[in-house]
């Protein structure tokens, strides 16, 4: 038998997986490292996600050869404390770096590891495996994110179309038929049209993702997107080609906030894709700073804090420790209570992300309403089903205490649902009550998870799609759905 591959994610209180509810919330999974057990011939285990008890049994009863650790910055501490338990119960083993954290000067300092991967991980692990760096990529089938409906969730598959941004970038596909084909293969797989692109260099190669459209058109097949894309990358692209490509939701990355995003914001919105925007808030984080992302008037604008990692990796034990305290032991109460006061503002000025990016999507559906391109009909009706579930899970989610932006924003919307699709029958209240019993449901279900996260790790296997042969074999299977550890 072959070496075997344990993968994990560390864990932390200040964990932010990207969009939380509208238009798409990610799904909490460590989808890089699914990428990487679907490439390796080699036995491997996904361990999302891992509490010290449970990685511990893990390494006991599994016995890796290799242990893939992926953190960020604020994860260093417990990244830390997994490699320890590695060195403890299998001295023997190797212990990779990898993810955000990976790029942090002086990890290796901090977090005990026999080396850094920063770059493309499939190539360097396929390197350590004996297994060739240049093997075809495949993308594994699994869902990136779900679309909240007034009767449940719409899974988005997970689509990679390039490794890293900028100079590094490596494409996976040679041309948009080939990236059209796989799209058609994850879609078949889940069951689903819609995609999240969680590939920030998605929309910087403009000449695979048109040949995505031209694909997409002559097949008839009207997929959607909820991409990541850089401001830059933007430039490159007219609004209407994007609502013509299928993009409904897209996170936002900038370096600064100025009136150019906002515009850029503005013209998106034209054409009813709603935007995203994470703002970092430091303890040195001013008005100037806090004011143009308030003015982008962005479907949610997510308030997050930053990091202070210092430059140098010469530190002492003690600066040492108060470094990681720092980066995962919570965010310091002045902070806290800055992120809360940004927060609020923004809210109070804007009114509920539900509500806004109803908004945006209705300004897109009257843009192109009576178009008489065939097409951009098609994607109207899926902007019309889209905003009468919305309309059912606004009704279904009234306000006890609304702010003046959240009321005028309620009145605004029941007018424009109106006259563009009708009053609100009774079928459409029943609806609403359901909807809003769902979320209820919905939100209980969350707590108890929690609860359960924070006594306990679900451990899960990574499936392979195809039968491995016996000289590969794989980790010891339990029965479907099963929690390992």
């Amino acid at each position: 038998m072959g070496r075997r591959v344990l993968l994990t994610s560390a864990r932390s209180p200040r964990d932010w997986n990207g969009p939380t509810a509208f238009p798409f919330r990610i799904r909490r999974r460590s989808l890089g490292l699914y990428l990487l057990a679907e490439n390796f011939a080699a036995p491997v285990l996904v361990a999302e996600q891992c509490d010290r008890d449970s990685f511990a049994k893990l390494l006991e009863r599994e016995r890796p050869h290799l242990v893939g650790i992926s953190l960020t910055a604020q994860e260093i501490e417990h990244a830390r404390d997994l490699a320890r338990l590695v060195r403890l119960v299998l001295p023997t083993a190797e212990i990779l770096l990898g993810g955000p954290g990976a790029r942090v000067e002086g990890v290796a300092g901090m977090v005990d590891c026999d080396a850094v991967v920063a770059g493309d991980g499939i190539a360097t692990v396929r390197g350590r495996l004996g297994e060739d760096p240049d093997a075809p990529i495949r993308l594994p089938a699994i869902s990136g994110a779900a679309r909240l409906t007034a009767t449940g969730r719409n899974e988005l598959a997970m689509l990679v179309s390039g490794l890293g941004t900028g100079p590094q970038r490596r494409s996976l596909f040679d041309c948009g038929e080939a990236l059209f084909t796989e799209a058609c293969r994850l879609g078949k797989e889940l069951g689903t049209e819609a995609f999240y692109v969680p590939d920030e260099g998605f929309l910087a190669e403009p000449a695979l993702v048109r040949g995505l459209l031209r694909a997409m058109e002559r097949e008839n097949r009207a997929f959607e997107f909820a991409i990541h894309a850089r401001a830059a990358d933007l430039q490159a692209w007219e609004p209407e080609e994007l609502a013509r490509l299928g993009v409904f939701g897209l996170l936002l990355a900038a370096q600064r906030w100025t009136a150019a995003e906002a515009r850029l914001v503005a013209r998106l919105h034209a054409h009813g894709i709603a935007v995203h925007a994470p703002v970092l808030v430091g303890p040195e984080t001013g008005a100037e700073e806090i004011d143009p992302a308030l003015e982008l008037e962005a479907d949610a604008v997510d308030f997050l804090p930053r990091l202070a990692l210092p430059e140098s990796p010469g530190l002492g034990r003690e600066q040492l420790d108060r470094l990681l305290e720092s980066c995962d032991g919570g965010t310091p109460t002045p902070l806290c209570k800055e992120l809360e006061r940004v927060r609020a503002a923004e809210a109070e000025r804007h009114g509920p992300s539900l509500l806004r990016l109803a908004k945006t999507l209705l300004e897109g559906y009257r843009a192109h309403e009576f178009d008489d391109d065939p097409w951009m009909r098609r994607r109207m009706e899926q902007a019309r089903r889209r905003a009468e579930d919305l309309r059912l899970l606004i009704a279904g989610s009234p306000s006890n205490a609304p702010t003046a932006a959240e009321s005028n924003l309620r009145r605004e919307l029941e007018r424009d649902f109106s006259l563009l699709f009708g009053p609100s029958l009774i079928p459409g209240r029943a609806m609403a009550l359901g909807s809003q019993a769902l979320q209820e449901f919905g939100s209980v279900v969350r707590k108890v998870r929690r609860a359960m996260d924070a006594s306990g790790t679900q451990v899960r296997q990574y499936r392979w799609r195809q039968r491995l042969g016996k000289r590969r074999e794989p980790f010891k299977r339990g029965r479907k759905g099963s929690i390992l550890g």
